[in-house]
């Protein structure tokens, strides 16, 4: 990516413009761009951060903090062209506040599947991340969790453990037993409904680690354009091949050969079930 036109933004992390301008230039690579643009921005935060962080943290403590935000949501953006040391460290430390700051962990599940069309790498990825999270030390509530009769500090380690041990009908979970968790679990009870939110995308990201299904792929009018051209000429090779003979009869509703409509119609609704 290159940053050329902004690293003028980064000379003075403490002006409220330049704080503004570099915002809008993360949440662009946010949203819309890929996990190497997110590595080279949050590069360049870091190295920024690393010369002023002290100097801003000391006189706007407030504007250092949205700094910080910005560099965990650009990092988990870029989680997957990290070192393995810089994930472990994310996912133990930083997860929860990601998704305090609009992190949406479905979209980094979604980018692993994108990457890799063998499901024995993702899983084998996936299982060391539910390693890592289930070493999380990061604090969602205030009052002590109880698992198995032991009492422990609200950190989200625990919070998964007490998910995890939770009476349950099947042990492939999902967002019914998730929610029952979340309505039934004593522990929960004393969250608030922000904190409960937070939760349940947590645990989500836990039962994807875990369950490892790859998403239905969503097939745009694009794909399907591209599939009308690719049935198009088969359509005329077999037509060929028949000698000319038509691919549809002169009578109603008695087509023989290909049909491209039908074979169109029965892809979006292979997709769509």
């Amino acid at each position: 990516m290159d940053l050329t036109d902004i690293q003028e933004y980064f000379l003075n992390l403490t002006s409220a413009d330049n704080f503004e301008a570099i915002k809008l230039q993360a949440d662009g690579v946010i949203q819309a761009g890929d996990p190497a643009d997110a590595e080279d921005f949050l590069n360049l935060l870091s190295k920024s951060l690393s010369t002023q962080g002290a100097s801003v943290q000391s006189s706007n403590p407030q504007l250092y903090d949205q700094y910080e935000a910005i560099w965990t949501l650009l990092a988990f953006k870029a989680f997957p062209t990290l070192e393995s040391n810089d994930q472990e460290n994310l996912l133990k430390t930083r997860f929860l506040f990601a998704i305090q700051n609009g992190f949406n962990p479905d979209a980094l599940v979604s980018e692993y599947f994108l990457d890799y069309k063998d499901d024995s790498v993702v899983k084998n990825k996936f299982s060391i991340f539910v390693k890592y999270l289930g070493m999380n030390a990061e604090r969602l509530g205030s009052n002590t969790v109880e698992v198995e009769g032991k009492k422990y500090l609200p950190e989200l380690r625990y919070w998964i453990q007490d998910y995890s041990k939770f009476p349950s009908k099947t042990p492939k979970r999902g967002s019914v037993e998730r929610l029952a968790y979340i309505n039934q679990s004593g522990n929960v009870r004393s969250l608030t409904q922000v904190y409960r939110q937070a939760l349940m995308k947590v645990l989500k990201f836990y039962d994807d680690l875990v369950n490892v299904d790859r998403p239905r792929k969503v097939v745009d009018e694009e794909d399907l354009e591209d599939a009308r051209e690719d049935m198009e000429v088969l359509a005329q090779a077999w037509q060929e091949a028949q000698g000319g003979a038509p691919l549809v009869s002169q009578a109603p509703n008695q087509q023989v050969g290909l049909n491209i409509d039908q074979k169109l119609q029965d892809l979006r609704n292979r997709v769509g079930r």
